[in-house]
């Protein structure tokens, strides 16, 4: 059985991100998710009142409306300490109840970089085959639709990109989307399942100056994030020397360069950052690509090569730092209620 609810001393902290759907959220039939967890640990919903409760939502983007049902839930069996550990952001100085924002979380998602770094890329000679990479995997309205936008604009030979290739029942509607190109779209087998898309047997995804993120929340899709939510997939870019176009919801590119990076804001042009229509931002974004693939990139990576080793460099700080930076931010919370 996953457990979701683990007790230290005083404190229940509550994974309520772990094979939770979002739906069981709204409709309230999360509890008996709870019931079960609690049933584990030798709890009842009686006794949840005597405990502080945090719920850590980790590897996924939930923000502070996507958890409101839940705190109502504890409220209502008696549940007066209540506190949370964001990954989305949040302005958590204005949530009446205590709570921290940790949005470079995901650096550590699947463990990737640890592997990366095994590979020993030579990134400043990796042939640039390819004009641009765009890994999606997961099949989705919005990801087909973009993929087909990509193959309207450039060859499939130029394109390094995948969409389907994880598990689960995929709609004819949304295969038929990218006819006549096949479903799925693979780039390497065997097929790499969700441990082993974090581990590269080869340098495919490398190929390409122009790399296009897109980042796991979106509008347009039912049951994913909308809240601004830094993933893995961006880190892998800025760590693969690559310069960067997002697809995602607004506001995600400033929310890389508060982290420090560098976008290249000489060289790409980021308006659609600040689109609100989704499709009007995916035509943005297409068309930016369109605008930048036409450019030398090869060369421009050549130009800009020092600016690509800097947001490595950025990279590696944040996964050699950013772990005990938020072991202390935790420890922070607790001392809250104590």
């Amino acid at each position: 059985m996953i457990s979701r609810l683990r007790i230290d001393n005083q404190f229940i902290y509550y994974d309520l991100w772990r094979n939770i759907p979002v739906s069981c959220l709204q409709d309230g039939s999360v509890v008996e998710y709870l019931k079960q967890d609690l049933a584990v640990n030798h709890l009842s919903l009686d006794s949840i009142a005597n405990y502080v409760w945090i719920v850590d939502l980790q590897w996924e983007g939930h923000n502070a409306n996507d958890i409101e049902p839940f705190w109502q839930l504890l409220i209502g069996y008696g549940v007066t300490r209540f506190g949370a550990v964001f990954t989305s952001y949040v302005d958590v100085n204005q949530l009446p109840y205590p709570a921290i924002c940790l949005p470079n979380r995901l650096i550590y998602n699947g463990n990737w970089y640890k592997h990366l770094q095994l590979q020993q890329v030579d990134w400043q000679n990796m042939p640039m085959t390819h004009k641009l990479v765009c890994p999606m995997r997961r099949p989705s309205l919005s990801r087909a639709h973009l993929a087909k936008r990509l193959f309207g604009i450039l060859d499939p030979s130029e394109i390094v990109i995948s969409l389907g290739t994880n598990d689960g029942y995929v709609s004819k509607e949304i295969k038929e989307i990218i006819l006549p190109h096949p479903w799925p779209l693979v780039v390497d087998y065997p097929i790499a399942d969700n441990v082993q898309q974090h581990r590269l047997q080869h340098e495919k995804f490398y190929t390409a100056p122009v790399k296009l993120i897109v980042e796991s929340g979106n509008e347009l899709d039912p049951n994913v994030w909308q809240s601004q939510f830094i993933t893995e997939k961006s880190y892998k870019a800025l760590c693969w020397r690559q310069l960067p176009v997002w697809y995602a919801v607004p506001g995600i590119v400033d929310r890389i360069r508060e982290q420090g990076f560098d976008v290249f804001d000489d060289v790409i042009d980021h308006s659609y950052d600040f689109e609100i229509n989704p499709w009007k931002r995916m035509v943005m974004v297409i068309a930016e690509i369109k605008r930048l693939t036409s450019m030398n990139t090869v060369q421009i990576r050549k130009d800009v090569w020092p600016r690509l080793e800097s947001n490595a460099a950025l990279v590696n700080g944040i996964h050699n730092t950013a772990h005990s930076q938020h072991q202390a931010e935790i420890i922070r919370l607790e001392d809250e209620f104590i």
